[in-house]
């Protein structure tokens, strides 16, 4: 794929190009043909960063935050974002759909800071100067990915049920994106590759079907479980997803 105009971004598009195509072959050689060997990077000086129309939009720099083209997570993203649109027709209108596919990206996001040696739980964590994420993992609360949700009470981005009363995307993947943490804390492992693998097994099932809604998702991750099972349905219960949907 063609590469940016400024250097530091072209570094780490290429760099997390590179993880996408070592990842997920099949999926990437669809995104390169989506784009027809073209990736347009643009700095984005007004809004967020954003896929957008095959071009991918960083956020620049200001007083409390680096640009996003410092960050490969966010980087990888973005890309997954396209990703998802290069590889099925399908649209994601609803906030749930929305959603879930905000936590596949922020997944593969975390991944790319694990895969660089940053043992941490936060998406976004090389943005901001207090060290903050753009969202947290282990502390949803300590999220800063969306103002619509800064007026929240604490601890509620821990909670499933709240959901239906705060129908937002970023809400969506903050408590999934809690989910894989728990996952992660009780399946005890030194390493959390394995944990990665069943994700990533969850979002090729999802990219190339129509259910896409969260009771699709849990219900596949559930499916999927294998040894992890135990893991999985203790972080649902912490959470209050209903083992039963009927």
């Amino acid at each position: 794929m063609g590469t940016p105009e400024s250097k530091k971004t072209s570094k780490n598009c290429v760099d997390a190009l590179g993880c996408l195509a070592k990842w997920m072959p099949n999926l990437y050689d669809n995104l390169e043909s989506y784009l027809g060997n073209e990736l347009e990077v643009c700095l984005n000086w007004y809004g967020t960063s954003a896929w957008k129309k095959k071009r991918l939009y960083l956020r620049s720099g200001s007083p409390s935050r680096r640009s996003a083209s410092k960050d490969l997570s966010i980087i990888i993203h973005e890309l997954v974002h396209g990703l998802v649109k290069a590889n099925s027709d399908e649209r994601n209108h609803d906030y749930e759909r929305q959603g879930v596919e905000e936590h596949f990206c922020d997944i593969f996001g975390l991944a790319a800071r694990h895969h660089k040696g940053k043992k941490d739980w936060l998406f976004g964590g090389s943005v901001y100067f207090d060290e903050d994420g753009v969202r947290d993992f282990e502390v949803p609360e300590k999220s800063k990915d969306d103002p619509l949700l800064d007026d929240l009470p604490g601890q509620l981005g821990r909670r499933y049920e709240q959901i239906a009363r705060h129908p937002f995307p970023h809400f969506v993947a903050r408590v999934l994106n809690h989910l894989f943490f728990l996952t992660a804390r009780y399946a005890k492992e030194e390493k959390i590759d394995g944990i990665f693998a069943l994700w990533d097994k969850c979002f090729r099932d999802y990219v190339f079907t129509s259910k896409r809604e969260l009771r699709d998702f849990i219900e596949n991750l559930r499916k999927n479980s294998e040894h992890y099972e135990h893991a999985i349905n203790k972080a649902c219960n912490e959470i209050g997803i209903p083992r039963d949907w009927s």
